[in-house]
Parts: structure tokens; sequence; C-alpha cells
């Protein structure tokens, strides 16, 4: 459960251990609360299960929006995977029923396996449904062949602009990893690009590119920089982080993966690399009032 008091809410977890998603109150969290959108951003917590740090080859989770709220972006952080473990799957999902939308997840180490324990968290990025008109959540795929590199865009229908994104890689098998989930400036659609790894992959795959659109929303724009494998950037000191993208370039960036993309506070985020990218690498979010 939880309850927004103008600017304060009570922090909902979802764990997804397996197949069965489990669901538990914790502690409590942020709303942040602005004056066009009012955003609800909600995270996984490892911290009080026996599961918290492990090796597993595979790890997804998801992380839930609260009733009568939007997903309209999100993000993931992968702690303790050195250069290995990379992300596969950032998609923004809509409830059955039209609510009960949720943000997941996945992460993968490479065939080759990693020793080490390593640590998952996923963000949701919520909104206000009746803040949201013409809302919609629009995907689009590639072919499912073994090109090296591939590169999917969603468009936004009609007039409706992109408000967040996400990307998903299919049958990669621990040798395919996401490189890039973003939109771009004119918010028109989203962009997402993945690559095979160092020694390729003889078998077929797809990456899937999704837009999170709705009417425009006033004074929503995007803004970010480029760094070498991964930096920080923050909003301008009057706008909050309404959603998240970043990543290498759109041709192939090399055999370097999307490791973390996540928020910290209302107004700075962070996007993380393998390695460092043919093109460096897109550190995007977009910010509004």
């Amino acid at each position: 459960m939880l309850m927004k008091l103008r600017g304060r809410a009570v922090f909902a977890v979802l764990i997804v251990a397996a197949a069965q998603l489990v669901v538990q109150v914790v502690a409590p969290a942020r709303a942040f609360a602005n004056a066009n959108l009012s955003v609800t951003v909600v995270s996984t917590t490892l911290e009080d299960y026996d599961d918290r740090h492990n090796s597993n080859a595979f790890q997804y989770r998801s992380a839930s929006c609260p009733t009568g709220m939007h997903v309209i972006g999100g993000g993931a952080r992968v702690d303790g995977g050195d250069d290995q473990v990379r992300l596969t799957r950032l998609q923004p999902v809509r409830g059955s029923n039209g609510y009960n939308d949720y943000y997941t997840a996945t992460a993968e180490e490479p065939d080759t396996g990693f020793a080490p324990d390593w640590q998952f968290t996923v963000y949701a990025f919520c909104a206000d449904t009746h803040q949201l008109a013409n809302y919609s959540i629009v995907s689009a795929g590639t072919s499912t062949d073994s090109t090296a590199f591939k590169q999917a865009i969603a468009y936004c229908p009609g007039s409706t602009l992109a408000i967040g994104g996400g990307a998903a890689i299919s049958d990669g098998d621990h040798q395919v990893g996401l490189q890039l989930s973003r939109l771009a400036a004119p918010l028109d659609i989203a962009r997402a690009t993945g690559r095979e790894d160092r020694d390729g992959f003889a078998l077929d795959w797809k990456v899937t590119a999704y837009a999170v659109c709705a009417d425009r929303i006033s004074g929503a724009a995007i803004y970010g920089d480029l760094f070498w494998d991964g930096g920080t950037q923050d909003c301008p000191p009057d706008k909050h982080v309404y959603s998240l993208g970043g990543g290498g370039s759109l041709t192939d960036s090399g055999p370097y993966f999307l490791q973390s993309i996540y928020p910290f506070g209302t107004r700075s985020w962070k996007v993380q690399m393998t390695g460092v990218p043919t093109g460096q690498t897109t550190v995007q979010a977009l910010c509004g009032y």
C-alpha cells in the first residue's frame, strides 16, 4: 500500500523471485510533486532479504506503481557487476485492467559466467492518471536474426509525445546486451539498440523499443551530456526528473553494454556502461517542472 500526502509517500516494494511476485511494505519513500506532473519514484530493495547479493546468472525484478498512477519510465542499477553484468530488459508495462502498471528489468551475466556476487535494483517512475491525457505504451521490434547490431524505434501515435521509454533483448542467451534506451529530442520516438558480445552469437535474437506516450506536458524537455563510459547529470535547478535514457550511440558502439541507468534524488540520475563505447555514452533524462 502506498499513500501520497502532498509530496510524501509510503514506499512499496516489489521483489520478483523466480516466477512469483512478492509485495511488501518496508519504509517511507518520496513522491516528487511538481507543478505540471506529480511523479512518484518506487524502487525494489534487497536490504532485508537473504538474496540481497548473489551470483545468479540472471536476475529479474519489477517495481510497481501505486493505484491511480501510470508508469512513465524507469531504470535499473547493477552493483558489483564489474564490467561483466549487463542489462537486457528495461520495460514499462501497463496493467491488464489499465491500472497496476509496473516497470520491469533484467540483468544477465555473460555466457562465460561471473563469479562474484552482485545486486540488482529496479525503479519505476509513476504519475497520476488524470494528468496523462491519451496515455499509451507502444512498442516496435526488429527482425529476429543473427545480425550483430540492431536498432528499434517506437513511434508515438497521433499528436502524442514520448514521455518515457524502454528496451528489451529477446533470445539473447547471455550473449547479447542492451546498448541504448532513450528518447529522441523532439519527443516523437523512443530508440533502443542491442549488440552481440565480443565473440558473437550464432542464433537469432531481436531488440524491442518501448515508448510511453501522452499529450504534451508543459515544460518537459530532454537534458543530458556525453561521457566516456557513463556519468552523472542533473536537471536544471527548477526542474525534476520525469524519465531516464542513455547508452551508446545510434551505430555499433562495440562490445559494451548498459549496466545501470537510475535516479538518485529528485533532479539527478546516472548512466553506466560496461566499458567505453565508440562515440561515448549519452546520459539523458526528460526533466520538467
